[in-house]
């Protein structure tokens, strides 16, 4: 599959605007082919003004309009799901044969009007449509052309069909004759494409400054979320300024792998990348699925919290059946030989906790800070002296209801004065 970059999805947005840009034509353009319908066969504008009004010459230009411009969008269309990308002279066609339309309306009723009433009537104001629509086309050459063609095609039919001042009949036919308000008339038409181009190429650069940081967004999602769990990416992308940390009751885990300075002292450093990826790649579904998020990586073990950024209300239920579902994983992978044979230690405690980003403005880190972080640290460690393979405090048994677990005798853990009961779990 193609890789979507910047540039490739900005073209396709580009196009997409193109073709409502199509659709606002067709609407008008369809909505024009009614109302002169209507006016043809209900004798309204004959009645009021001339018989002779090209009504039916109006609606053949606006049905050839509309099958254009349906045939354009059913172009775009094709393109852009088969992300393709629109030769670009094309593009400067398309403005060309548009901006044929309001010329071949002003033609038809030259030919059978007054020319210097028909190149001064509400028709004229067709040109001003277009060269707005053109900021639709986010391209600033793009505008400026269509203001060009509109001017220069304009400026052609007073050329070619406004009398000579001379013969004007009147002082009024003689003004709107003159070559100076033509002139200025046209060049208003180019004025007026140049504003829709700059118009258009600021916009363009609006979306692609916020297309540009979606992009950067989802590449530090991708790249952090590699690192730490997803929802405290997410929680630090959402994170209000003042609300850099909180107090939240949380439940730790420490896992620890036996023996490892000794199983890596003889292996490759790629040997020992390869089985703590595969290792902890079992581990880190484990832990996320279960509500939780692995904090840090220890080398030879991990830190993980339940609770925080996000919490259920069912942390300490999450963290013990994380360790269980993590030691009947390891004893599979043990027993099918997807690991070299392995043993873990895993001690838990739950309590209160500072979580939040610590650091500075050059970087900071989704950290867990408390006392329940160095008993849960110190817990595990315990695992070693009583040959077990998971431990737990009396604040996370006393959450557990129905648990089997054998109490052991309180241990005095170092660094805290006051001795810790300690509960195995079965």
């Amino acid at each position: 599959m193609k890789e979507h970059t910047l540039d490739e999805d900005l073209y396709f947005e580009i196009l997409g605007s193109e073709r409502k840009r199509v659709v606002v034509l067709l609407v008008l353009i369809g909505c024009s082919a009614i109302g002169w319908t209507v006016v043809r066969f209900s004798g309204i504008l004959t009645t009021l003004i001339i018989k002779d009004f090209p009504v039916l010459y109006l609606n053949w230009i606006l049905g050839a309009g509309l099958l254009y411009e349906l045939a354009f969008f059913a172009v775009l269309s094709i393109f852009i799901k088969k992300r393709r990308h629109l030769p670009e002279p094309g593009r400067y066609a398309n403005a060309f044969v548009e901006s044929l339309y309001p010329t071949s309306v002003l033609i038809i009723v030259s030919e059978h009007i007054n020319p210097v009433v028909a190149l001064n009537s509400p028709g004229v104001f067709l040109y001003f449509i277009f060269i707005i629509l053109s900021i639709f086309r986010l391209k600033r050459s793009l505008g400026i052309f269509t203001g060009f063609i509109c001017a220069a095609q304009f400026l052609a039919l007073n050329i070619y069909y406004l009398p000579p001042v001379s013969t004007a009949s009147s002082m009024l036919e003689q003004y709107l004759s003159a070559r100076g308000p033509v002139a200025a008339k046209s060049l208003m038409l180019l004025t007026a494409g140049i504003v829709a181009g700059v118009v258009g190429q600021e916009i363009f650069g609006r979306v692609r400054g916020a297309l540009a940081m979606v992009y950067d967004k989802n590449k530090i999602i991708g790249m952090f979320g590699q690192y730490v769990s997803p929802a405290v990416v997410d929680r630090l992308i959402h994170q209000q300024p003042g609300m850099e940390s909180e107090v939240r009751h949380v439940c730790i885990m420490f896992l620890d792998i036996r023996g490892f300075t000794s199983f890596s002292e003889n292996k490759q450093p790629q040997e020992i990348i390869n089985f703590l990826n595969t290792f902890f790649g079992h581990l880190i579904e484990i832990i996320n699925r279960n509500h939780g998020i692995i904090n840090k990586f220890l080398g030879d073990g991990f830190m993980a919290v339940f609770g925080a950024p996000l919490s259920d209300g069912r942390d300490i239920h999450n963290a013990v059946s994380a360790a269980h579902e993590i030691i009947h994983k390891i004893n599979h992978l043990n027993h099918t030989g997807g690991i070299p044979r392995t043993r873990i230690g895993i001690g838990l405690h739950s309590g209160p906790a500072v979580t939040g980003s610590v650091g500075s403005e050059e970087r900071k880190e989704y950290t867990i800070i408390g006392d329940v972080v160095n008993l849960a640290s110190r817990v595990e460690q315990l695992n070693k002296k009583y040959g077990s393979t998971l431990l737990v405090t009396e604040t996370v048994f006393a959450a557990l209801a129905g648990q089997k677990a054998k109490k052991l005798r309180a241990v005095q853990v170092r660094g805290r004065k006051k001795s810790v009961v300690i509960y195995k779990l079965i």
